[in-house]
């Protein structure tokens, strides 16, 4: 006879154990479905309830709306009457006494006023109102020709009076006061041939930064152009003894890129100008580089022609308004001007 293993209860346990855990789980995941399937069903009933009380809402608001216009609009044809009203006898008009005067005869522009019906349910005929509409018009035409007739009638216009002797009426001259600026001057000073000369320069681009800054400040300013010489160190090269002659050379440096000006030299040959300085050292440093070039010039101190660009402000048509102008260009910051007259 075997004897029974040590082991062999504890692996039934186990078995068992499992078993009953699996069948925990499965009463586990039908007590979830049975709730889910009870909460779809509480929400399928819920929406239903609410589709049924907003269609009866709908309904009763389409009975209501129904029954606003057919009382509202009782005239229109296919609409039921729910009530209707018979017509009842107007009363007969009451007879009033008559006048002592019945012969006389009423003015014409009296108006009678209408003597307001009973209250009954049959409607006033139309012809009655069209008299009434008739009388209200005319009396309102009538106020209205009045009033047009009072306006209508000029004012009086009470005329200047003549002078004696004469049929015309004096003229009158009204007098115009000159615009001033904060500073006292002129905003349009009258023109004239004084100025005030600011300054005046060989280069352009100085006498345009000086005419800005004065324009800046409100004053009247412009730029003149003169030809006026001076002595100046120029570069040369020469000499040729015609002007034919030194065109060849002429046409090589302007592909160089200088700018080469013919210039009747000192010996009454021809010379080929490349540049023109007022100081000595500027003169060497430009003979310096055209030499880099192989362009060989000498230096010569002539009087040479030369655009002077001359900033002036004004003109006008004083000396004592000029004046006045040049205390005001001093506060900019040119100090030094002259007030000069335009000669003709």
């Amino acid at each position: 006879m075997s004897r029974p293993s040590l082991f062999a209860e504890p692996k039934q346990t186990e078995t068992a154990d499992k078993k009953f855990l699996k069948r925990i789980d499965e009463l586990i995941d039908e007590s979830e479905i049975e709730a889910m399937a009870e909460i779809d069903k509480q929400i399928r009933y819920k929406n239903a309830k609410f589709a049924l009380i907003a269609l009866i809402a709908v309904g009763l608001a389409a009975l209501l709306y129904l029954g606003v216009e057919n009382q509202s609009l009782p005239g229109l044809p296919g609409m039921d009457q729910t009530a209707k009203v018979e017509p009842q006898p107007a009363p007969g008009p009451e007879i009033a006494p008559l006048n002592e005067n019945v012969g006389a005869a009423t003015p014409q522009n009296e108006v009678k006023a209408p003597i307001a019906p009973e209250a009954s349910g049959e409607e006033k005929p139309a012809s009655n109102l069209g008299e009434m509409e008739n009388q209200a018009a005319s009396a309102i035409s009538e106020a209205l020709s009045s009033l047009d007739e009072s306006s209508s009638s000029p004012a009086p216009v009470n005329k200047a009076p003549e002078e004696e002797g004469t049929g015309k009426e004096k003229p009158v001259v009204k007098e115009t006061k000159p615009e001033v600026k904060s500073n006292g001057l002129p905003l349009n000073p009258p023109a004239g041939d004084y100025y005030v000369q600011v300054g005046a320069f060989s280069v352009k681009s100085n006498a345009d930064r000086m005419l800005k800054k004065l324009k800046a400040a409100g004053l009247p300013t412009a730029v003149s152009q003169t030809e006026g010489t001076s002595s100046m160190h120029t570069l040369l090269i020469g000499g040729f003894s015609s002007p034919d002659s030194a065109q060849f050379l002429m046409k090589e440096l302007k592909s160089k890129g200088h700018t080469p000006d013919l210039v009747p030299s000192q010996d009454g040959n021809y010379a080929i100008l490349l540049g023109k300085t007022r100081s000595l050292k500027n003169a060497e440093t430009m003979q310096k580089k055209l030499g880099q070039e192989g362009i060989f010039t000498q230096i010569e101190k002539r009087k040479v022609s030369t655009p002077i660009h001359v900033v002036r402000v004004g003109g006008f048509a004083s000396k004592d308004l000029a004046a006045r102008y040049q205390k005001e260009i001093a506060k900019v910051g040119y100090p030094k001007t002259l007030v000069r007259k335009i000669t003709k």
